[in-house]
């Protein structure tokens, strides 16, 4: 069998990896019981904001705020753990997958970035057209009150 993996100009030999990973673990003096995979935190899924119709502006911006703070995300998570092994193991395996995961994420993140940008684009066109509306309604009620003015004005030069 074929320890090596090629991809691209990058040739990663898995069994140096594991001998160099194993060799570590026998200088620190750890046991195999001291690694656990339950010690690996799982960051719990956020769920986005809720909507509602009656604070659908409010809402928008609440979710756009959380998006905008949100949707790039880095493929060198930090790890927390009490157990030195296990914090070793885990830099190991994320540097050797690295490379599998980084060009996917890398495309995620300029989609997520492009989608997230449409979205502020659109609120704030919706936001403009919200203002344009209230100075339409404006301008239409100065129109009222001023005709009514014309009107009660043309009345009194006719009684004259």
């Amino acid at each position: 069998m074929n320890d090596n993996l090629e991809t691209g100009s990058l040739e990663v030999n898995i069994e140096e990896i594991i001998q160099e990973i194993r060799r570590e673990i026998r200088e620190k003096g750890y046991k195999e019981t001291d690694l656990s995979f339950s010690d690996i935190p799982m960051p719990a899924v956020q769920q986005p904001p809720a909507f509602s119709p009656e604070h659908m502006e409010e809402d928008l911006q609440n979710i756009l705020d959380h998006l905008n703070a949100n949707h790039l995300h880095d493929i060198m998570l930090p790890f927390q753990s009490s157990n030195p092994a296990a914090s070793v193991i885990k830099k190991m395996i994320q540097k050797m997958v690295r490379f599998l995961f980084y060009p996917v994420l890398a495309q995620q993140n300029t989609v997520n970035s492009n989608v997230v940008n449409a979205l502020n684009i659109l609120a704030a066109k919706a936001e403009t057209e919200n203002g344009s509306e209230q100075v339409i309604a404006e301008l239409q009620e100065r129109v009222k009150t001023l005709e009514a003015e014309v009107a009660r004005l043309k009345s009194q030069e006719v009684r004259k």
